[in-house]
């Protein structure tokens, strides 16, 4: 949640989520972004009647009573990168203030729970360590290279038996928004771009 009108913006771009072996307990997930040292056990929500304006008005304020995280869209497992404004998997725009406290990104997958009550995936399972002195400091390095996050398990999580054996790793990195993410990443970008688009004209050929 911004604070200030004039507070300035970070991305946190996560280019990549890699898993080694893939999970066979779940193929989706989403990455949550938390500030001030919140740690979920599940995706937070507020139940609310479609039919019912009090209702609804009510579940808006209780999310505008701001927890700070930030969500990403449903993401398959593994992810690919999105035609996005940083050509990544997802990316976190939040206020810049929000690196001055305990910042981690969480995994969440979906579970038999999850199902019956939601359709998305809703219990969180492991996270990285706060990592926001590393955030701010790429912050302030233009042109610079993503770095390496490993995400850890929760022991008392939900299928940590066999989330364990895979690992799980998260390339990313952090811009001022509005800025690019290094001429080198944009030529990376342009070149899967490229490459994505002959395999999609191939395919075409085919089919003709």
């Amino acid at each position: 949640p911004m604070t200030k009108i004039s507070e300035s913006v970070c991305a946190v771009i996560v280019k990549s989520l890699e898993f080694d072996p893939i999970p066979r307990c779940t193929n989706r997930c989403i990455l949550m972004l938390t500030g001030s040292g919140y740690r979920p056990s599940a995706l937070p929500f507020s139940a609310a009647v479609a039919s019912d304006e009090v209702s609804v008005s009510q579940a808006v304020a209780a999310q505008n009573r701001s927890l700070p995280l930030f969500i990403s869209s449903v993401l398959k497992i593994p992810p690919s990168a999105h035609q996005s404004e940083y050509f990544a998997v997802t990316y976190f725009l939040i206020p810049r203030s929000l690196l001055a406290t305990n910042v981690a990104i969480h995994l969440l997958i979906q579970t038999e729970e999850d199902m019956e009550s939601q359709l998305l995936p809703g219990t969180a399972v492991g996270a990285t360590d706060f990592i926001e002195e590393d955030l701010r400091r790429l912050a302030g390095l233009p042109g610079h290279r993503p770095i390496l996050f490993p995400l850890g398990y929760a022991r008392e999580g939900v299928h940590y038996n066999e989330l364990r054996a895979s690992k799980c790793v998260l390339e990313m990195t952090c811009v001022p928004y509005g800025e690019g993410v290094g001429e080198e990443a944009a030529e990376e970008a342009k070149e899967v771009r490229s490459v994505g688009e002959r395999e999609r004209g191939k395919k075409k050929k085919k089919k003709k």
